[in-house]
């Protein structure tokens, strides 16, 4: 089976070190509470190319190296990939800057597949079609919506670490999980 996992907030907990680099460097105090999705800075006044510019800053501090992991994920997809045998393939959408340090820190994680980097041209919905995976799991609903609507054979699987995500619509993925042994338990009984 090829699984194509997404990093932040699948494997990576992507959200907290960013915010804690933003007050820090930024001299703000925006609580977790207060960062919800990726682009939660511009609530708080700053624009879009400043958004931009603050995810340069922290790739440039090289921040993505040393993410502190989602629990389970690292035990779980090593048993995906060396016990189960399955083909794992990670899609972010990552910035340009953050290639190397992605990579560093698959690396040294000992996470071996291959890696993926979409963007406006390559949304991850073309790279599942064109990498021709079975499975996608994500924790963005647009990005999955995307997959499924494009790829409707592929199995969607919303992965919702600490119940942070809220639904756009009402869309629902094929499996909605909160833990790394369900995500498991699923792709063992597929």
């Amino acid at each position: 089976m090829r699984i194509a996992i997404d990093l932040d907030g699948v494997v990576f907990q992507f959200i907290d070190t960013y915010l804690q680099f933003i007050n820090e460097t930024h001299k703000l105090n925006i609580s977790r509470e207060q960062a919800k999705g990726i682009h939660f800075i511009r609530n708080f006044g700053f624009t879009e190319k400043q958004d931009k510019q603050l995810m340069r800053e922290f790739c440039y501090h090289g921040k993505f190296r040393d993410l502190p992991l989602i629990p389970g994920a690292l035990y779980n997809i090593r048993k995906l990939i060396y016990e189960s045998k399955h083909d794992v393939i990670y899609i972010t959408s990552r910035d340009p800057e953050a290639v190397e340090d992605t990579f560093v820190a698959l690396f040294n994680l000992g996470l071996n597949g291959e890696v993926h980097f979409s963007d406006k041209i390559n949304r991850k919905a073309h790279l599942i079609e064109t990498l021709e995976c079975d499975v996608m799991i994500e924790d963005r609903w647009d990005y999955l919506k995307e997959v499924k609507e494009r790829n409707p054979e592929v199995t969607a699987i919303l992965f919702n670490y600490e119940d942070q995500l809220e639904p756009l619509d009402d869309w629902r993925p094929d499996h909605y999980v909160t833990d790394w042994s369900e995500i498991y338990y699923i792709l063992q009984t597929a």
